[in-house]
């Protein structure tokens, strides 16, 4: 008898507190509703994710999973802030009606003459005449979250193969100096990714564009980057011949190391600022090394 009240004890705590939970959503709904006519989006928007506090307990929580979701709240105030300070008469609803509007994949008609936009993932197995990669900037891709991590680093190329290799004829890459994000304004670099192209397969074409920040009226030059396919390699084809290789350093080279000595080289893995060498010493045996800051000599 003690253990069935001691469990409807329980039960009538859990219950109390999904109430007050509920009653406290209740309450947020019937506040802003009252006063959303008095403010921005972007400002409903900010005060409603403060209010419930959704940031602080993701920031608190430290997972990558929490971490991946807190950038994605603050993409989505971006969003809004990017839309209130360019939309006359901005308001939320509108903002969603906006979003709403993105092509879904599923929607995806090959016989329509039409663009579709899809994300990297999606395109996987398509291909298209004509394709353009935007937002090509350290941070966005690849992910600022993954830049500290080689093996995720290797996963970001890897999309980004995915991504150039959609195209058949023509490939655009497109990335700005500055734009919206976590709702301000940052200053952008340029993806590591176009750096690992060989230059003489590019051409750079700048681009002014007038945007709005604040009601100031101010230019952005950003660039983009057109790449022609003339006829029709394969997907490793295009990828080796477009992403420049250090041949000096390959399997069976013998190589001499200014710390470790004379060794050989065993496999060499992954591109660009990733490639690295195993090496087996004479001294100390294998290492595996980033050729990029290796500075090795061939003999």
């Amino acid at each position: 008898m003690l253990e069935d009240k001691n469990a409807e004890g329980d039960k009538a705590k859990r219950r109390t507190k999904i109430e007050n939970e509920l009653i406290r959503v209740a309450e947020i709904i019937k506040k802003y509703n009252e006063v959303k006519e008095g403010l921005s989006p972007s400002e409903l928007a900010r005060s409603i994710v403060d209010e419930i506090g959704i940031l602080r307990e993701l920031r608190n929580d430290g997972t990558d999973e929490s971490m991946d979701r807190m950038y994605n709240v603050q993409e989505l105030l971006s969003g809004i802030s990017e839309y209130t300070d360019n939309t006359e008469g901005a308001t939320l609803e509108g903002f969603l009606q906006e979003v709403s509007l993105v092509t879904d994949i599923d929607k995806y008609d090959t016989d329509k003459n039409a663009v579709t936009l899809m994300t990297t993932h999606s395109s996987k197995g398509l291909e298209f005449p004509v394709v353009f990669i935007t937002g090509l900037e350290d941070g966005i891709f690849p992910l600022s979250s993954s830049m500290m991590e080689q093996e995720e680093m290797e996963e970001e190329r890897r999309l980004f193969y995915v991504a150039i290799t959609r195209a058949m004829k023509k490939l655009y890459m497109t990335y700005a100096l500055q734009r919206y994000r976590f709702g301000n304004v940052s200053y952008q670099m340029k993806s590591r990714f176009i750096n690992e192209i060989d230059t003489a397969k590019l051409d750079y074409q700048k681009s002014s564009v007038m945007t709005r920040h604040k009601s100031r009226a101010h230019q952005d030059e950003g660039s983009s980057i057109k790449y022609e396919f003339y006829n029709n390699k394969s997907g490793d084809d295009v990828l080796n011949d477009i992403f420049r290789e250090d041949l000096g350093v390959k399997k069976g080279s013998v190589v001499f190391h200014n710390n470790f000595g004379k060794g050989k080289v065993i496999d060499v893995t992954g591109r660009g600022d990733a490639k690295k060498a195993s090496i087996h010493f004479e001294k100390v045996g294998v290492k595996n090394i980033i050729l990029k800051y290796a500075n090795l000599t061939i003999k």
